[in-house]
């Protein structure tokens, strides 16, 4: 898509199936966003 994050895939059958992943930007962005998400979320739990 026009972000780089994620990439959209459309497979010319009927009915079209369209497949979304994250593109190898997207998995490194997300990495350390979820590590970030981890530990907001083990410190709401206290």
């Amino acid at each position: 898509m026009a972000d780089g994050l994620i990439r959209r895939r459309v497979e010319p059958t009927t009915p079209p199936q369209v497949t979304y992943g994250l593109t190898e930007f997207g998995r490194d962005v997300g990495e350390p966003l979820t590590e970030l998400f981890d530990r907001i979320t083990r410190r709401l739990a206290d």
